[in-house]
């Protein structure tokens, strides 16, 4: 029996983000599946993009995300990933 490897795994479709001027402007970033580093990395890519045109100049008040996590596992060695779902 083959070992099956979990990972969490971000699914995100969007963001909200609050400008200078007060006013929340909503982004449809499609679907994008993330593991947590490469949800992290993209997290610090939108404060580097954004920073100066934030409302407090905080982006952990100013960006909010709009994601769901998901389970997905695959066999040891191999590369994909697919949902996991628990029983």
């Amino acid at each position: 029996m083959k070992k099956l490897k979990t990972k969490t795994h971000y699914i995100v479709t969007g963001a909200k983000i609050r400008f200078k001027d007060g006013a929340w402007v909503n982004y449809k970033l499609g679907v994008m599946d993330m593991t947590k580093k490469e949800f992290d990395s993209f997290k610090v890519s939108m404060i580097r993009q954004f920073k100066k045109k934030l409302y407090s100049g905080d982006a952990e008040k100013d960006i909010q995300y709009v994601y769901n996590e998901v389970e997905k596992c695959n066999e040891l060695g191999s590369g994909n990933y697919s949902t996991y779902d628990k029983i």
